[in-house]
């Protein structure tokens, strides 16, 4: 920069001043050492793509069976020409990003009690490390495929009074553990790592 500053032999050349920030970008301060302001720029690109479906049913049984369905498939995730579509990690950017997500819910209606099941997945994924535009491929562990089950339900006792119980995560499903520094070897973001999970409520209207 300060080499084609004075090549320019002008100081109100693109080389020497900024018209963005309206500054000089080669300079002397007040003790008079020359410095240069380097402005900054964002030189990173991301581009996604990829399909979102979602359905929703009422099945005739009994009062009505509601289903629900979103399934999410990533085709790609490039950040900087590498496709991270299908891996997890921290490696040069931290995240988890399966290729396939799927979210089921089930409601029905039992007189007064709603209930409810969610079953959500998640695609096994690829450590970040084993991309091979890394060329350090020495086989980090990734993670399996994850399900989750949720069961809930919803009592509404009078038209002031409702009780809500439920349990998440109810098969106990531990958190994935794979090769990453940090959060001790997994991603609190996306997996459950309290384990099994009951919760209840009592609303009122006043």
């Amino acid at each position: 920069m300060v080499r084609g500053c004075f090549a320019s032999l002008d100081i109100n050349s693109d080389a020497c001043f900024s018209h963005d920030l309206n500054q000089a970008l080669v300079y002397r301060d007040a003790v008079g050492d020359l410095k240069a302001r380097v402005p900054l720029a964002n030189l990173s690109e991301l581009t996604t793509s990829g399909v979102d479906l979602n359905a929703s049913y009422r099945v005739p049984v009994g009062n009505g069976l509601q289903v629900n369905l979103l399934v999410t498939w990533l085709r790609n995730y490039v950040l900087d020409q590498i496709d991270y579509a299908g891996t997890i990690g921290s490696y040069n950017i931290s995240g988890a990003f399966p290729k396939y997500k799927a979210n089921l819910r089930l409601g029905y209606r039992f007189g007064p009690v709603d209930l409810s099941y969610n079953l959500q997945y998640l695609d096994a994924m690829d450590n970040q490390g084993n991309i091979s535009d890394f060329e350090d491929t020495t086989g980090y562990q990734g993670v399996s495929s994850t399900l989750y089950h949720d069961l809930s339900a919803n009592w509404t006792i009078n038209d002031s009074l409702d009780l809500a119980i439920g349990i998440r995560n109810l098969t106990d499903e531990e958190p994935k553990f794979f090769d990453i520094p940090i959060d001790q070897n997994t991603d609190p973001a996306t997996f459950d790592t309290l384990g099994r999970f009951y919760f209840g409520s009592l609303r009122m209207k006043f």
